[in-house]
């Protein structure tokens, strides 16, 4: 697949300087203690109180009407923590087990909150290969651009692959700078069936940096129109993987960090299903 690049614009706000980690990271550098959250015996019996008094009203009176969540919040600002000045990623485990679909979208929906404002959504149940893609798909339809996106699985499957939009940025600007320029302007795509009239599909900038912090707009049609794109994607200390697992939320700050699905080690019958939580905060993040 060819592309064709436009020539930079000096009136395009870009990001001119190298990122330190944490924000800048590969796979050899973090450690469970930047992703990996538990909850404490004090949230766990905050959250089984939510639910009780969730039998009895709706969700958003049973969320206004329980104020003690004290231990969550206090969790949660951890969390969030690490989405905006972290790694950008976050899992939280040890929720409770043997509840019910409606009742995980409602602890999902009030962890979240805890974090950010949570988008209303007109889809629910996703296989988790289709859900960041359907996420940014349909919020860029409304206009809203989210900031974080909560996954929590149902049935097993899937190996998530996650990378640091910063670290990307830092190779080119060291290797490529005059190709970064570049990737800051839409860009044209080359239909793969040359023998079909097709007109050069135009393409958002690779790179955004104008609504601050750098975001990161990327798929696999994209990668494959970029040789550069595709060697460094090969490279295996660019990812973090990781499975999540029932009693898990996954959170990933969409700004900061990519997402890939790993097929390679899937098993053939593997299949996982998520509730997805976007949430959108009030004021952009501007990181130093």
């Amino acid at each position: 697949m060819n592309t064709t690049l436009l020539e930079p614009c000096p009136h395009t706000n870009k990001l001119s300087h190298f990122i330190k980690p944490p924000l800048a990271w590969l796979r050899t550098d973090l450690s469970d203690d930047d992703w990996f959250f538990k909850i404490s015996l004090e949230g766990y019996s905050e959250i089984l109180s939510f639910l009780k008094i969730l039998k009895q009203e709706s969700l958003t009176t049973a969320f206004y009407a329980f104020n003690d969540l004290q231990s969550c919040q206090v969790l949660m600002n951890c969390i969030k923590s690490a989405l905006d000045f972290g790694v950008g990623f976050a899992i939280l485990d040890g929720l409770p087990q043997g509840i019910s679909e409606e009742e995980a979208k409602a602890v999902i929906w009030m962890l979240s909150s805890l974090i950010a404002q949570p988008i209303q959504q007109d889809y629910n149940w996703l296989p988790l290969e289709d859900t960041v893609n359907t996420v940014l798909k349909n919020t860029t339809r409304t206009s809203v651009s989210p900031d974080y996106i909560s996954l929590q699985v149902i049935q097993e499957g899937r190996t998530s692959c996650l990378a640091s939009s910063y670290t990307i940025h830092n190779y080119f600007l060291e290797h490529h700078p005059q190709l970064l320029e570049q990737l800051y302007q839409p860009f044209y795509i080359q239909p793969i069936n040359k023998d079909i009239d097709q007109q050069l599909k135009l393409c958002e900038p690779i790179f955004n940096y104008q609504d601050k912090p750098l975001r990161l707009l990327i798929n696999n049609k994209v990668i494959t129109g970029f040789e550069i794109l595709e060697k460094l994607f090969a490279d295996e200390s660019l990812w973090f993987k990781h499975q999540i697992e029932r009693g898990q939320i996954f959170f990933v700050n969409t700004y900061s960090v990519i997402t890939f699905m790993d097929h390679k080690e899937d098993k053939e019958e593997s299949f996982r299903t998520i509730y997805k939580s976007v949430l959108c905060n009030n004021k952009r993040r501007i990181h130093d």
